[in-house]
């Protein structure tokens, strides 16, 4: 599996997971529900969010997306 990093753009996660549009709004992380755009890489918007551990929480992202796959 390909996996999630904070360099890749917020639409391209979406695109290629998009299993994960799921977990980043149950973590308040992103708003695809109420159609608010979100540009910019997964870094900075976990930046924005106030997301102190990147590095965990991208993790745990593909944590979560490879139980999905299996």
């Amino acid at each position: 599996m390909n996996r999630v990093s904070g360099e890749m753009f917020v639409e391209e996660i979406v695109e290629k997971f998009p299993e994960s549009v799921g977990y980043l709004m149950e973590k308040n992380i992103i708003c695809i529900k109420c159609g608010a755009p979100v540009w910019g890489t997964l870094n900075e918007l976990l930046k924005s969010r106030g997301v102190e551990d990147k590095e965990e929480f991208i993790a745990k992202l593909n944590f979560f997306l490879e139980k999905k796959e299996n």
